[in-house]
């Protein structure tokens, strides 16, 4: 009896920390990838280049081998940039640091957006390879505080008055 033919069909790259699928073909009924599955698909999680196997066997146990080799790209590295305690009526500008392509929660799609309202601002930036990464910042917003100031308001000239300040 001869030995089945058996190949890889899957992609032949991955953004580092991407999940892909890889498929057996070929006349082999059986397989056994590295991982221990059994079945033509399997799915790996590459964190460095690398070459997978699979050990395809017919009826007759009758063996093949085929390997796939998939190079690992590196995701961008991101973060933002802007003051994150605002005053009301204040606004910050967030920047992104230098991708591609960028989309923030807000829709935008510039390196930098204003912002003056409380909240969590995620962005997500690609590479020129296609990989994508995200950062997020918390900004917070606080109220001016309610200031009290009282005495008397009165005087004549050359008098004094004590005044006091309270709230905030």
């Amino acid at each position: 009896h001869s030995a089945p033919s058996v190949n890889i069909v899957g992609p032949n790259t991955a953004c580092y920390g991407q999940a892909v699928e890889l498929m057996a073909v070929g006349s082999a009924t059986h397989f056994l990838w590295p991982s221990g599955d059994t079945t033509a698909n399997t799915v790996v999680d590459p964190m460095f280049s690398t070459t997978y196997n699979v050990v395809g066997y017919n009826e007759y146990g009758c063996t093949a081998t085929a390997g796939w080799y998939i190079s690992v790209l590196p995701v961008p590295m991101v973060s933002i940039s802007g003051d994150t305690l605002l005053c009301e009526g204040d606004t910050t500008v967030l920047t992104c640091s230098t991708a591609n392509a960028y989309i923030w929660s807000t829709g935008e799609t510039s390196k930098s957006i204003r912002v003056g309202e409380s909240g969590v601002y995620t962005v997500v930036v690609t590479n020129t390879m296609g990989c994508t990464n995200s950062a997020s910042v918390n900004v917070h917003v606080d109220s001016y505080p309610a200031i009290v100031i009282s005495g008397d308001t009165i005087l004549c000239q050359g008098q004094q008055s004590m005044l006091y300040a309270y709230g905030g």
